[in-house]
């Protein structure tokens, strides 16, 4: 079995003991009691106890696959020890994401962790411990595969041998398994692990993460069955806060220094606190630690500012880190490169002059040394960001999405990003006839939509029919509406003939997509089509028993409202005098430069489209006067509903004045 892994087996039993009579020692063999550090009771954590229970009650349910979220660190090995126990796991699989961590978890599999401790009197005295089998190298066939499974509890294995496996000896191995647990699971890359996940669909999945999203952004799925928030998990005393110091400076000549200021300002506050702390500056390349050395060197000279790089020889690079440690340099300048393997406890204080690419890093350094167990002498950690820079918040995401579940640097994004998970997942399951092989979750509009006004008392979701006068020309419709009845999804086909000839039985099906959502609080109806030809009015007025009034033009040009740094890209202008030529189109990068006042002067606005930035997020909008509003991005049906909250706040918002748009387009201030 050399060939495939190692078996490992801590049970000190003369002549060793058989899988099955291990098992029979799990059964009734934990106790699953709460840690109580106020009355001295070791016991499992709370966010142990919680996703232990959790996944004991669904799988009294349920045999689908099921996701529990919890921070990195909060003890999720314990949890699946306490599951082999708790449910009696006849046999399990571990994928885990690298070789370093299929040792560790092998190693903590084997001697049951913290259950083993007498101290903590987890699990009864009978209980043996499981025999794990390591599978470091790929199996040559089904049968070699089965003949190692057979000798173990568990077995813990990597991502990259099991999804590269044939399907035969993945469906032979998914046979012997009851429970497949997937650690890390954010890491699994989406296509190897659709693979896998079909091979084991009898088997009780059960996946691991910090966050339900993979790294390259798709979502985990599974059933979210317990979620336990990184906020709740600094407070309770898990990991250290991170002091996150944010900065407004659209200005990105003067926003060097003013960062450069800012951690100054907190590095002396922590020293004269009686920290010994060390300011990092963090920046993307040579010649701009140059410069930001420069600037920290004219401004607090006496911290000795020093700058490090990979153009520097090791003896270079030693002698700085020397000059660190001895707190001779209170500042250091570094590139992407500094930080990795440095395991420096004092630099507890990161400085962001670049973003792109080096916020993980760098806070993933400074989050080490966040956890409880760490010297309460080195204080809390900090970091100043410039969150005017739009690469902040996106390096902020792919940081939580890599490893930062011991963060609170933004605790509204990690939470956020799950709870929206949670919310479009609760949205899905609000639809109850489309078809499987139709899942409302893939289904992705353009953020575009007619908007109406309307009586909220009428409402009639089932007389769509009415509206759409060629329905009868369609093949195949499937309609619902939403338990809430706030939304009606409609995926109409039909067949069209192919345009390359005639020829009777060869035809194309085309499929249209509607969506009808109303608000009834802000009593307003948004209607948006896959196809654009149209304002719908028919279908708004058969929803509504003839309510519907399409939004006038002077409140649909207030979704323009509240943006920054506008930049108008495309404006479509009636002449109200020249019957001649009534209509003019007008297009590019940012076309209000270029607009005299003589070609603005007696033109009315039909259409208009803008970039900008909102919330500190780059976006766009576009309206027309035909009560039309629109945005370059597409997403799922439940954040459609939420861009038409947004929009329908800024339609009934008086204070936004359309008309400043133009006037301050080129200005980087607040349309209000």
């Amino acid at each position: 079995m050399a060939a495939i892994g190692r078996i490992l087996d801590s049970n000190p039993v003369v002549g060793g003991r058989t899988t099955n009579q291990i098992l029979d020692t799990w059964k009734d063999g934990i106790f699953l009691k709460k840690e109580d550090i106020t009355r001295n009771i070791k016991g499992l954590r709370s966010p142990q106890i919680g996703a232990v229970y959790a996944v004991l009650s669904h799988w009294e349910i349920s045999s689908d696959p099921a996701t529990v979220v919890m921070p990195t660190g909060t003890g999720k090995t314990e949890v699946m020890l306490s599951l082999l126990i708790a449910a009696t796991c006849s046999k399990t699989m571990i994928i885990v994401p690298t070789d370093a961590l299929r040792t560790q978890i092998s190693n903590k599999v084997a001697s049951l962790g913290l259950l083993s401790n007498s101290q903590f009197g987890l699990i009864k005295e009978t209980v043996l411990k499981p025999i794990v089998g390591v599978m470091s190298h790929r199996p040559c066939s089904a049968e070699e595969a089965i003949a190692f499974m057979e000798q173990c509890n568990v077995v813990v294995t990597t991502i990259s041998i099991i999804g590269s496996l044939s399907k035969p000896i993945q469906v032979a191995i998914a046979n012997q398994c009851s429970h497949l647990f997937v650690d890390e699971a954010h890491h699994t890359p989406a296509r190897s692990w659709s693979i896998v996940k079909d091979s084991f669909k009898n088997t009780k999945i059960l996946q691991f993460t910090a966050t339900p999203f993979r790294n390259d952004d798709k979502p985990i799925g599974g059933k979210i069955i317990f979620n336990y928030p990184l906020r709740k998990a600094q407070d309770e005393g898990y990991f250290k806060p991170i002091n996150y110091i944010p900065i407004i400076e659209w200005n990105s000549k003067q926003s060097d220094q003013i960062i450069a200021n800012k951690a100054i300002e907190q590095l002396r506050l922590d020293i004269e606190n009686g920290y010994d702390h060390v300011l990092m500056a963090r920046v993307n390349s040579i010649a701009r630690a140059e410069i930001i050395q420069k600037i920290y060197a004219d401004s607090f000279p006496e911290y000795n500012p020093l700058s490090i790089h990979s153009k520097l020889s090791t003896r270079s690079i030693s002698e700085i880190k020397a000059k660190i440690i001895a707190g001779e340099c209170k500042i250091i300048v570094c590139v992407d490169m500094f930080g990795e393997g440095f395991d420096m406890p004092k630099l507890k204080i990161a400085a962001f002059h670049d973003i792109k690419k080096s916020l993980p890093t760098t806070l993933q350094l400074i989050g080490r040394f966040t956890r409880t167990s760490m010297d309460d002498s080195l204080g809390c950690a900090s970091i100043i960001v410039n969150i005017a820079d739009i690469d902040a918040q996106k390096e902020i995401e792919h940081l939580y999405a890599s490893d930062a579940d011991w963060n609170r640097l933004l605790p509204y994004l990690s939470e956020g990003r799950i709870d929206n998970q949670i919310s479009l997942r609760e949205f899905i399951q609000g639809f109850e006839k489309f078809p499987e092989e139709l899942p409302i979750q893939n289904l992705l509009p353009a953020l575009s939509a007619v908007v109406y006004k309307i009586n909220e008392q009428e409402w009639h979701p089932e007389r769509y029919v009415k509206g759409l006068t060629a329905i009868e020309q369609y093949e195949k419709v499937y309609y619902d509406t939403n338990q809430q009845g706030n939304t009606i999804v409609i995926v109409a086909g039909k067949k069209d003939k192919v345009a390359f000839g005639k020829i009777e039985d060869l035809f194309e099906m085309h499929w249209t997509l509607y969506i009808i959502y109303r608000n009834v609080q802000q009593k307003l109806l948004f209607i948006n089509c896959s196809d654009n030809g149209s304002l719908f009015e028919d279908l708004a007025k058969a929803v509504t028993d003839e309510t519907a009034k399409i939004v006038a033009a002077t409140s649909i040009f207030r979704c323009l409202g509240h943006m920054y740094r506008i930049k108008v890209t495309n404006v479509g202008l009636k002449d109200a005098l020249n019957t001649l030529r009534s209509f003019t189109m007008h297009a590019g990068s940012d076309i209000e430069k270029v607009l005299t006042e003589a070609q603005q002067k007696n033109k009315i606005k039909s259409n208009i489209f803008v970039t900008g930035y909102e919330n500190g997020e780059e976006t766009s909008v576009g309206c027309s006067y035909r009560g039309r509003v629109w945005s370059r991005r597409i997403n799922n049906i439940n954040e459609f509903t939420k861009w038409c909250d947004s929009i329908g706040a800024k339609i009934l918002d008086s204070s936004i004045n359309d008309e400043m748009v133009m006037q301050h387009a080129t200005k980087y201030v607040s349309v209000d």
